[in-house]
Order: C-alpha cells, then structure tokens, then sequence
C-alpha cells in the first residue's frame, strides 16, 4: 500500500463477508490466501491438483464481492486502496510478496487469480501460462481477467506464450526488468493502465503477442524498450496517455479495431514498420467533453517511422508533436483512406537531411492523392524549406526559397504578400517626402515653373501619387504625362526624377508585380480558385 503523508490512525479491511470469511466459509480471507500461495509455490502439479479438486466450488456462480482496504488519518479524513471486485472462490494473492523466484510457467488458472500490489522481488515467470477465467494480476501475471494493477516486478517477468482468455488488467504495474510476452495470446480485455516499465537496457517484449480483446495501455509508462514487434490486437488498443522513454517497436503489428495512442509520448523512437490498421489510426489528442480541455498532445521526441505500413481507415495525426524529425510514411498503403494532419501539427522545421525530403515529397504526393490541399501545402512548404538548407543548395536556391517564405509564407499566405506590398508603397512615400525637402529651395526647371502656373499639387498629394507610380501599372491613379511631370515638379523641382528615384521606380514596379502575384496564389490556394 503507498506510504501516506499522514499519519494512519487505523486500517479497516473490508473481507469478504462481514466476519471475514472467504470461499464457502470454510476460511478468513487470511487462512485463504496462505493455502493458496502455498499451493502455488508448490509447483504445477500439486497447485492443479489441488484446484481440481476444488472444481466444485469454483464453477458455483457466486455473485461478485468487493474487497478493498481503507485508511484511516490522525485528521480523520480516509482513502481507500486496492479497491476490485471477485468472486468468492477467487485465488486470492493480493499485496503478496515473492521474496524469491516464482516459477509459473506452464500452470493452468480456472479460476480468477487477483495479484493487486503484490511485489515479485526476483524473476516471475508465467511463460506458457493459461489464464481460462478471470484473473486479476495487479502486480502479477495471469490468463484469464488478468489484473496487474499496482504489481511491482523487480526481476525479469516472463509471460512467453501466456494465454489470456478474458481480461488482461495491468493498471500502474511497475516492469523494471526485461518484461517478455512473446507468442502470448489476450483473447479478451488487455489493460495495461499505468503500467511502468523501468529497466533501461532490457526492457519489455510483447513480440508476437496476440491481443483478441480490447487492450488497454493507457496512462501506461515503459522506461525501458518495448517490444509489440509482430503482435496481434483484434479488439480496441487503448495506448492513451502512454510513456514511452525507451524505444517502441510496434513493426508489423495488426490493430483489428481502433487504435488509439492520443496523447502519448514516445520518447526514443517510435517504428511502426509494416503495421496494419484495420479501423481508425488515432495519435491526435483528444478533446474532453466533461473536462472541456484538450488532452497533451503526442510527441515523437525522437522519431516515427509508419513505413510500409496499411492503413485502411483513417489515420489522425492532428495537433501531433513530431519535434525530432520528419516522420516516414514511405510506401504507406492508404488506397482506401487518407491521412489527417491540421494546421497545428508541429513538423521539425530543423531536421533538412535528404530522407526528410523524401519523406515529405512522398507525404505531399499522399495529400494531392486525396484532394487535402492544405496538407499538400504545408508538406510543400516543409520539403522547400528542407531542399534549401541542404549543405549543396546552390545560394541562388536559398535566396529565392527565402523570399518565398518571407513573402508569401511559401504560397499559403494572402495577406502577407499586400502586407509587403503596402511596406514598399510606404517607403516610396517616405522617399519622396524626403526628395521634397532635399530639393525644396532649389530653382525649379522652366518646364516645371511654366506647368506650376496651371496646376498646384499638394506635397502630399504628390508624394502620395509618386508612391503609387509604376506600382507594375495597376495602382497607378495619376493623369497621364501632364499629372506625372506636375508630381515631379513638386517634389524634385525638375520634370523627371533623379536617377535614384528611378531605379527605385523600376525596383518598385518588379517588386509590386512580384507581390501581386503571390498575392493572387495566394488568394487561390487559400479559397481553391482553380
């Protein structure tokens, strides 16, 4: 049980009746529990004899009974603990300590086996195990309803070949060795709820494990590698919330139902190689209704690689963090669906080696391939960006690949090309007000005295009007040479304009022609004016 804060005043425990009596009366739920450790330490053969002949009182169907401890605080406040359900002829090992090595393998449970914070201080090994009713393994391993929450696994755990025929609970379980579940079979209900996986080096191996339920993995954390390398989920795999520090192999997994790894960081890296997903594919994180707030989103920290892999609903990557490198989609198979990134999907803008490329020209084909325009825009904007910080981009292409960026936000933006136009029709403003004063007190040209006798413009006006020439033609609202020779006069005294002015001009008018036309893409792009 956790440590409290406070100090306990008392314990209660709530047994299985309420004098305490365990399957058909005959023990307390103390003298239970020790004949059924006993029977189990005592290896295969004794432990299935003995439940054989206890056949009888295990196939009654008794109703199910709660069983929990509650503490009680010097402040009077209580928290209960261990709170679970079983039936009264339930093997009974909950908060058991297993100081040595506890050779399960092969043993056949009938019956359900609740391990709720038991402690495996050495190897536990479960390997070829048959779980065939409920078995809650809280902190231990069984087939059937396998319950592992709270169970603390310090030495190597073995659950090779296992077979699980109902529920497979492993609710804050806590792995710190190399955890294998190689070839075993969950048939019904996995739950690997705020598992803990810490060994580092070893880690946790669920190669080739077949999950025939729902599994449930989330809030889960495994420290160490984890290996779903091959295995099988039929039903709902739940990876909600999920840690994952060491690397995750989930190569040619098969998820039959949906898959869902909302929220969950992968902290190494993630390989998805070759998996299959049969229903929806969701890493997007999830908005609460109840809580009206939006779960963390997934992060790969490290990297993602979904190569080769079958999608055949659709795979949800909105608002996903993948902060350490492009992910890999190459060679996906989403003929009869598509991908859904959004807008606030965070790309690692940093990673520009020749795979990232590759992996977003292949991500933009995808996007084209099913009409998601603004997907293929922003993977279009992510492959320029990566080809021009390439180490042999030639400068030219870095140049124009920046002003494309600067400029129009490589073609998605509308309202940053006007910007910059506006900025530059600014400058040109200031400009002639600054000309008009540096040639305020000169003596004006005889063209310019004569024309000043029939028409007066403003200095405004005529620095205004001045910005708005040779804006590529379309902003130009002056009269013709006779209003063009009346703004020069104003503003430089002489009929035509100093020569720096001009080649401001021409600049301004290439510029302006530029920007409108990113301006009309992006335009274009943004409404799909086709």
């Amino acid at each position: 049980m956790p440590v409290p804060t406070k100090k306990v005043v008392s314990v209660d425990a709530l047994h299985l009746d309420e004098l305490g009596y365990g399957p058909q009366g005959q023990h307390t739920r103390r003298a239970w529990q020790a004949e059924c450790l006993e029977n189990l330490l005592a290896g295969k053969a004794q432990f299935e004899a003995w439940q054989e002949c206890a056949k009888s009182q295990f196939l009654y169907d008794l109703p199910l009974v709660r069983f929990n401890w509650k503490l009680i605080f010097d402040d009077g406040s209580s928290e209960e603990v261990l709170d679970f359900k079983y039936s009264s002829c339930d093997l009974d090992f909950v908060c058991q300590q297993f100081d040595l090595m506890l050779d399960a393998k092969d043993f056949n449970f009938i019956q359900s086996a609740h391990f709720a914070g038991a402690k495996f201080k050495n190897e536990a090994d479960f390997s070829d195990a048959k779980f065939t009713r409920y078995s809650e393994f809280t902190s231990a391993t069984f087939a059937g309803q396998a319950d592992f929450k709270g169970a603390k696994f310090k030495g190597v755990s073995g659950f090779k070949c296992a077979t699980f025929t109902k529920d497979a609970l492993f609710h804050d379980a806590m792995f710190m060795e190399h955890t294998v579940f190689t070839d075993a079979t969950f048939m019904w209900v996995a739950s690997f709820a705020g598992a803990t996986f810490e060994d580092v080096k070893l880690g946790a191996s669920f190669s080739t494990v077949k999950f025939k339920g729902n599994v449930f993995f989330y809030d889960a954390t495994f420290t160490g590698y984890v290996d779903f390398n091959s295995a099988t989920f039929t039903g709902y795999a739940d990876f909600n919330s999920a840690t994952f520090k060491g690397y995750a192999d989930f190569n040619s997994a098969t998820f039959g139902g949906n898959a869902v790894f909302s929220g969950a960081t992968f902290g190494v890296y993630a390989a998805f190689r070759l998996a299959t997903f049969n229903q929806q594919c969701r890493f997007d994180n999830t908005f609460d209704e109840e809580t009206q707030q939006w779960s963390n989103a997934t992060t790969f920290a490290a990297g993602a690689d979904f190569e080769n892999a079958t999608f055949k609903n659709v795979g949800h990557f909105e608002r996903v963090n993948f902060s350490g490198q492009i992910p890999s989609f190459l060679g996906v198979d989403t003929s009869s669906t598509r991908l859904e990134f959004s807008d606030d999907t965070h790309f690692a803008w940093h990673d520009a080696t020749k795979d990232a490329v590759e992996r977003l020209g292949h991500l933009k084909r995808l996007a084209d391939e099913h009409g998601q325009i603004d997907q293929a825009l922003t993977f279009n904007a992510l492959e320029l960006h990566a080809k021009a910080a390439q180490p042999t981009a030639s400068f030219a292409n870095k140049l124009v690949t920046g002003a494309y960026a600067l400029f129009s936000n490589y073609g998605r933006s509308f309202g940053l090309p006007i910007f910059w136009l506006g900025f530059i029709l600014w400058l040109s403003f200031l400009f002639a007000l600054g000309n008009y004063n540096q040639y305020k007190n000169i003596v004006p040209n005889v063209q310019c005295a004569n024309l000043e006798q029939n028409i007066t413009i403003s200095k405004p006006r005529a620095a205004f009007e001045y910005a708005m020439f040779r804006a590529s033609g379309v902003l130009d609202f002056t009269d013709a040479d006779k209003q063009n020779h009346a703004v020069n006069c104003q503003l430089f005294k002489q009929p035509i304009e100093p020569w720096w002015m001009r080649a401001w001009g021409i600049f301004k008018a290439i510029a302006s022609l530029g920007l409108l036309f990113l301006a009309a893409l992006g335009l274009r792009n943004n409404y799909r004016i086709k």
